[in-house]
């Protein structure tokens, strides 16, 4: 909020809703309305306790895209898991990029960051059934009796398990956003940019998506040791993660980052219950993905390796492709 307040106060909405919110209110007319502005504008700390659920009276809270919007930057929006990794610090390190500079070294500049290096922000728009809800405890909410007191209905974010669910329909979207290029820099993939936006969470359910998106591409010969190697990289272990080991594009992949983050947001005893369900309930859906883990890379491309993988297509050579034995005919 102190980005919006100090960098960029807009007039009207945002910058109206912060200071209304941290004005001392009074019932005018049965409604709640800001009456006195305060001289300084004061961000409060929050104190967690330990099994307690942290006590704020809902009129001095925000809606919770206002509280994303303050929290990011024209650059760098934040979402719901966001805000909760930066409350809880249970997302990975700050990056040299983005640490605090000070003095003279406070300049604008753009990173330069190659194609293949650049992070894929795009998530899945449909709106899925929970697949997760029995996976992650969520402790009751605590409830006060001054609730009753308080007319105003507290909005109530994303659940972990609905989030969960969200990331993994958001996979397929952005591992075809890293689809490959070949010698000539032209992509395998001939999807135009708008059917690209629009890859739906069952994207890697069926073959006709396969052949729809790929002219040319290597099947490899069926093998569960081939499917388990390319979901585990896709759904790493939090405690076992080594970011400098991640193949070529797989740490490009935001909705890996957040599934890692979210995996430190648990206990240790949930952790690894919920990678495995994840994993089974992707192998019950998925038929196929980009087999890259023979190069260490998200996608790997070329001239098919060994004599039984199967050429696709008018052209030698193309994305290889991995299939899962639990669905295969």
């Amino acid at each position: 909020m102190m980005n919006a307040l100090v960098n960029r106060p807009d007039s009207g909405g945002n910058w109206d809703q912060v200071h209304d919110t941290a004005c001392v209110h009074v019932m005018k007319a049965g409604q709640l309305v800001p009456d006195r502005p305060l001289g300084a504008l004061f961000i409060p700390a929050i104190h967690f306790r330990q099994n307690k659920q942290p006590r704020v009276s809902s009129h001095r809270t925000l809606p919770i895209a206002k509280i994303c919007y303050l929290l990011g930057t024209s650059a760098d929006r934040v979402d719901q898991s966001g805000v909760y990794y930066m409350i809880t610090n249970s997302g990975g390190k700050r990056t040299r990029e983005d640490s605090a500079l000070s003095g003279d070294e406070l300049v604008i500049r753009t990173p330069r960051i190659g194609n293949k290096q650049r992070k894929v922000k795009i998530m899945n728009a449909e709106i899925s059934e929970d697949r997760f809800a029995d996976v992650i405890q969520v402790p009751e909410r605590e409830r006060y009796p001054s609730e009753e007191e308080d007319p105003q209905e507290r909005e109530l974010a994303t659940s972990l398990t609905a989030e969960l669910t969200q990331l993994v329909d958001s996979y397929p979207i952005q591992i075809i956003a890293k689809a490959p290029v070949n010698s000539k820099q032209q992509s395998w993939c001939r999807l135009s940019p708008r059917q690209r936006s629009k890859i739906p969470s069952n994207f890697f359910c069926s073959m006709d998506h396969l052949r729809e998106a790929f002219e040319s591409y290597v099947v490899y010969p069926v093998e569960s040791n081939r499917w388990n190697d390319t979901i585990a990289a896709l759904f790493p272990f939090a405690k076992d993660h080594d970011e400098k080991k991640d193949g070529q594009g797989l740490s490009t992949l935001t909705v890996r980052d957040k599934f890692i983050n979210l995996q430190q947001s648990l206990p240790p005893e949930q952790q690894k219950a919920l990678v495995k369900q994840v994993r089974t309930s992707v192998s019950e859906r998925w038929l196929w993905l980009p087999y890259g883990h023979p190069k260490k890379h998200l996608w790997a491309t070329g001239k098919r390796k060994i004599k039984n993988a199967e050429q696709i297509g008018p052209i030698d050579g193309g994305p290889w492709i991995v299939l899962n034995p639990a669905l295969v005919d």
